[in-house]
């Protein structure tokens, strides 16, 4: 790594490294001015803008050219580096071992990290593995502190250190006439990649029912197996689904081989349709519902297992 690690770095520097890392297009070949770019650098002047781009330069992230205009062109990005750089930064960071030059301590990284379990908790939904996080869902500071926390570190090492999430966007909120006010929001959205993980989530959201006595231990037929905690399984590999597409095959599963109906799926016990009012048109969400569960099912198994009984429902043949 070309730089000592061990101070904290600024929330602007972990966000560019970030977008340099993930999302190089939105950097490369794009003009940076002091109206759009103003979450990348500590200030929004030509100064420590150059400044920032020239050190960043000469690390080997980015080369730059100054333009006519006094504006900024980056002109090439190294998106390895960034990568390996942010890893390891991140990973120092959850190991508590970066200091800062401010008196106060700083929050270790298991605080930070319950704080956005719970964030996750609270923004999940139960018909998709993808989350919103924003800085005000793990930190309850003023907005106008939001660059004084580690932020950045916290959201992006789900993914960084932890494996257990892709980061699917990132940002600061805009105005409607696309300008940053003086304090933007920062956002993460994730896709929870690890299903152990997801189904944690799911049972510490108040959009889930805890695991009963009544739940069954479990449901299997020839090699797909539902463990009792949600997790659905082939052959020992953990396949990734949503916990409405868990609920579609848990219905198929009970009676494998016999067909099951549309009421079968839309009774309210299931739970695949808690909120009734949410789905204007059940039917069609039921079958895109199957449509999805059965694609996953059929890149596992190799071949078809939902069978579309046309006017009737569905069965499940494995």
């Amino acid at each position: 790594m070309n730089m000592k690690m061990e101070q904290y770095w600024p929330q602007h520097k972990v966000f560019f490294l970030a977008t340099l890392s993930l999302f190089p297009e939105r950097l490369l070949d794009t003009v940076i001015t002091v109206l759009f770019f103003k979450p990348y650098f500590a200030a929004d002047n030509p100064e420590v803008i150059e400044l920032t781009l020239m050190e960043y330069a000469k690390i080997g992230y980015i080369e730059f050219q100054k333009l006519s205009n006094g504006e900024f062109k980056i002109t090439k990005t190294n998106s390895l580096l960034a990568t390996d750089d942010l890893t390891e930064y991140i990973d120092y960071w959850k190991n508590n071992q970066l200091s800062l030059l401010e008196a106060h301590k700083p929050e270790t990284s298991d605080e930070l990290n319950r704080r956005l379990f719970l964030a996750l908790a609270k923004s999940y939904k139960p018909d998709s593995n993808q989350v919103r996080v924003l800085h005000e869902d793990v930190f309850s500071t003023d907005k106008s502190q939001i660059y004084g926390k580690a932020f950045w570190e916290t959201v992006l090492s789900l993914q960084f250190t932890d494996l257990k999430a892709k980061v699917i966007n990132i940002g600061y909120d805009r105005s409607m006439s696309g300008l940053y006010g003086d304090n933007p929001q920062p956002y993460i959205d994730f896709e929870i990649t690890d299903q152990k993980f997801l189904r944690s989530i799911e049972l510490a959201s108040k959009n889930s029912e805890p695991i009963n006595d009544e739940d069954p231990d479990e449901l299997e037929s020839k090699g797909l197996l539902i463990g009792r905690d949600g997790l659905v399984s082939y052959s020992g590999k953990t396949l990734a689904f949503t916990a409405q597409e868990r609920d579609i095959l848990r219905v198929l599963m009970k009676r494998p081989g016999e067909l099951c109906t549309k009421d079968d799926f839309k009774d309210p016990h299931v739970g695949i349709f808690k909120t009734a009012h949410n789905y204007p048109d059940i039917d069609t969400t039921l079958r895109k519902l199957i449509a999805a569960t059965h694609k996953k099912l059929r890149v596992a198994l190799g071949r078809h297992c939902i069978i579309n009984v046309a006017g009737e429902g569905w069965r499940l043949e494995l």
